[in-house]
């Protein structure tokens, strides 16, 4: 029986992909080889197929750095790259167990609690690095990424509606 429809999917993939959403952040960048390019406030990366940039790069282009604070920020990352490696394959190992239980309509307490508690350590690790890079920014740098903070909230917000506008949409179709 096909119970899979238009909505359904997207919903789904939704559903399971959330855990990995949260470790996203730790994720390397993938050049190619390539240089990244400036790109101007209020404009977006560019992407290329098969290339995923750490969503700070997003950031620190839209700031306009000058080469002293761009030195001094790649010394903040760079002296927690190795945890916030470590915890992001923690995150998405601890993810996958937990959603691995959901499917298998069960709840393990012992494997959620794994997975919030890392969680809260790159929660904890985001706000020290950031607390490290602060100090670093103009005032006109700081109002700027306090404004790409609010688009990020706008766009995560939407994106939400139009998944679970997708699942009504689904569930009205083929309610019985």
């Amino acid at each position: 029986m096909n119970m899979i429809k238009r909505g359904f999917p997207a919903f789904l993939g939704f559903l399971l992909a959330t855990g990995a959403f949260a470790g996203s952040g730790a994720l390397a960048a993938k050049t190619g080889g390539q240089s990244l390019q400036p790109v101007q406030p209020g404009q977006t990366m560019v992407q290329k197929p098969n290339q995923r940039f750490h969503p700070v790069f997003g950031l620190l282009h839209n700031l306009n750095l000058t080469k002293s604070q761009k030195a001094q920020v790649a010394s903040v990352l760079k002296s927690n790259e190795a945890q916030a490696k470590r915890l992001a394959q923690e995150l998405a190992s601890a993810g996958v167990q937990v959603r691995k239980d959901f499917i298998n309509g069960t709840f393990n307490a012992d494997h959620f609690n794994k997975w919030v508690k890392y969680e809260r350590q790159g929660a904890r690790l985001r706000a020290n690095v950031m607390a490290e890079i602060l100090p670093k920014l103009t005032e006109q740098q700081k109002t700027t990424l306090l404004s790409m903070q609010d688009r990020m909230g706008s766009r995560i917000t939407s994106t939400i509606n139009s998944k679970f506008a997708q699942l009504d949409h689904w569930i009205a179709e083929n309610k019985g």
